[in-house]
């Protein structure tokens, strides 16, 4: 069957992300150091995990709760250079998730177009098979033994057809269902809001214009 083909792009896609991942990871680390040199590192974990208040009805998002205090405390940094550091650090990282997000959409479109042609050249080795079948049967019975053998190839050829059509239904079904969850997931990362405008990646100071509104907490 043509496993091969789909086991050889699935280390591709695997490839992809890896290293998206890899970019990420380094993002990551950089913004942790600089908040560690910012005197802000506890406070920023204890921010990111924070548990969900039920208790805001009429409130925005959660995240958008924690986006809100986590700005409050980027600006409470009273150094403007390494206050810009952060606000980029923080700006990269989060166009790296992005990115590994649409990529993940990219590889399940990628794997849902391979599983419509899993399995498609099962008849090859189902002729393959009949063939040898019906060689064995003349060598050992003659003609009666060819019969016999072209019967066992039919019988041999629609049992492989079957295993391959679920083979293919099952691989079907599987990269449909997590094309769904890549699209849900990329379409959350895509509407999120930034934390921080253009002009206050640049600037260091607080847009009073700003993206997200007053807030409760912190």
């Amino acid at each position: 069957m043509d496993s091969p083909k789909i086991g050889e792009l699935a280390m591709a896609l695997s490839g992809r992300l890896d290293e998206i991942r890899e970019r990420l990871v380094d993002r990551q680390r950089e913004l942790a150091e600089l908040e560690a040199e910012a005197g802000i590192a506890d406070a920023a974990e204890k921010l990111r995990s924070e548990p969900e208040s039920y208790e805001r009805i009429y409130e925005i998002s959660h995240e958008e709760n924690i986006n809100h205090n986590l700005r409050k405390l980027y600006f409470s940094v009273r150094d403007v250079g390494l206050r810009r550091d952060l606000i980029r650090a923080d700006q990269e990282a989060a166009d790296t998730l992005r990115q590994f997000w649409q990529q993940h959409l990219d590889d399940a479109a990628d794997r849902q177009k391979a599983a419509q042609s899993a399995n498609e050249f099962w008849w090859v080795w189902a002729s393959i098979c009949g063939a040898i079948l019906i060689g064995l049967g003349f060598h050992f019975f003659g003609l009666a033994g060819a019969l016999a053998g072209l019967l066992a190839g039919y019988l041999s050829s629609r049992q492989m057809e079957q295993s391959a059509l679920r083979a293919r239904q099952s691989a079907i079904a599987d990269a449909d269902s997590r094309f769904r969850y890549a699209a849900e997931t990329w379409k959350e990362a895509r509407n999120e809001k930034r934390k921080f405008s253009e002009r206050e990646a640049k600037t260091g100071e607080p847009d009073l214009g700003g993206r997200l509104p007053p807030r409760r907490g912190f």
